[in-house]
């Protein structure tokens, strides 16, 4: 053990990659790391030296003059008070002379009330005069409009600073002020906003300070929203329910879904009805796994299923395993049922597949399916090594010029 107590360890370990093999520092890393987990230590391969290991101190340490260049807070509470102005003013002054500040976190403060945030104006001077700082997020609820229209100000003689606000709050009443503040001042590209949690007004879908909307009724509102996302290249992660037999819904977002190049994240739910008879109008979910099979651009999919049949689930696994873009899958059964049908499905041909990254599929999976399973692991398994590899040569590309 005296090994693992010295500040550095060096470890040669060949390369072992081949066509059909992942090399095995890859493949045994991660299994190591959770062994050093207890100690506060990771194994990590050394920058620059491919196949040379070295441990690394994982302790938190709190800030210093050499570490300062990054901040999240409540994670210091004792710098942020509670709406109190000599608390406020304290931490205003880090911020102003700071010189090293690259990075600014600020929670989501759910104890502020209506009239306590103008003890936090002091923070917008000290902001401006910051020259160092590149990153800020802050929630929505810290400055009133006036304060807020101060900071998008002086962001316009803020070459290196982008601030993203966090919108964790379904609807604010000012949304339109800002929106239009953003618009006026050009600031769209420097300022971002959690999400859009859409409900009827199709305007807001328009801001570029989203990148991501939520869908929550799948309505005709729905549908009309639908029909203008294509226009909206900004947005990257959608958040949709869809109800079974809603072939309104389903149809408009997979016509969105087959032509879209800017979707990068989609999480679905779908179902929720009662199953329909045999004899039921099943297009509703045709539609659906036919778009994820033809879409381009989606690398996340998150997808929770209600009362799916074998052959639903059957006919997702085989649009998922054939895509050409998706690399992470979460797939939900709900209640948690049998998966086993699932992942039968989708081990079919798998090998084939040389993008999917991670697999994760709730629900018990019968004995008799493992092997599937296990030849899905083994396919994200190649794919990662493939992903590293690539990862390492354009490293070495980088440092050759």
């Amino acid at each position: 053990m005296d090994k693992f107590s010295e500040d550095v360890m060096a470890h040669w370990a060949e390369c072992t990659a081949a066509e059909n093999q992942t090399c095995q520092i890859v493949e045994n890393l991660s299994i190591l790391n959770k062994l050093l987990r207890g100690s506060m230590r990771e194994l990590r391969e050394r920058p620059g030296a491919s196949g040379q290991l070295h441990l690394e101190d994982t302790t938190v340490t709190g800030p210093t003059i050499q570490n300062f260049d990054t901040l999240q807070l409540p994670e210091y509470p004792e710098l942020l008070g509670r709406g109190d102005e000599e608390a406020t003013g304290i931490f205003a002054g880090v911020i102003s002379s700071n010189k090293v500040l690259r990075s600014l976190t600020i929670w989501t403060l759910d104890y502020i009330q209506p009239g306590i945030a103008s003890a936090y104006d002091c923070w917008i001077p000290a902001l401006i005069k910051n020259e160092t700082l590149e990153k800020l997020e802050i929630p929505y609820q810290i400055f009133e409009p006036p304060q807020r229209a101060r900071l998008f100000h002086a962001l316009l003689s803020k070459e290196n600073l982008n601030v993203h606000i966090q919108n964790w709050v379904d609807r604010h009443p000012d949304l339109s002020f800002v929106c239009a503040e953003l618009k006026s001042g050009g600031l769209r590209e420097k300022v971002s906003i959690g999400y859009y949690k859409f409900e009827h007004e199709i305007e807001f879908l328009q801001c570029k300070a989203f990148s991501e909307v939520h869908f929550s009724w799948p309505n005709d509102h729905t549908v009309a929203a639908l029909h203008v996302l294509p226009s909206c290249r900004h947005i990257t992660s959608i958040n949709i329910r869809i109800n079974r037999a809603n072939v309104a819904v389903s149809s408009a977002f997979a016509e969105f879904l087959k032509s879209s190049t800017a979707l990068r994240k989609l999480n679905l739910s779908a179902g929720l009805d009662p199953p329909l008879e045999t004899d039921g109008d099943t297009r509703w979910w045709s539609l659906l796994h036919k778009a994820l099979r033809r879409n381009s651009s989606l690398r996340d999919l998150s997808i929770t299923l209600y009362g799916m049949s074998v052959q639903e689930m059957e006919a997702l696994a085989d649009s998922v395993g054939r895509s050409t873009s998706i690399r992470w899958v979460h797939v939900q059964p709900r209640p948690i049922t049998n998966a086993s049908a699932f992942v039968r499905r989708f081990s079919k041909d798998i090998e084939r597949n040389h993008t999917l990254l991670t697999l994760i599929c709730e629900g018990h999976i019968d004995t008799v399916v493992a092997e599937h399973w296990y030849v899905v692991q083994e396919t994200t398994r190649r794919n990662s090594g493939i992903v590293a590899r690539a990862a390492r040569l354009q490293k070495a590309a980088l440092l050759d010029r």
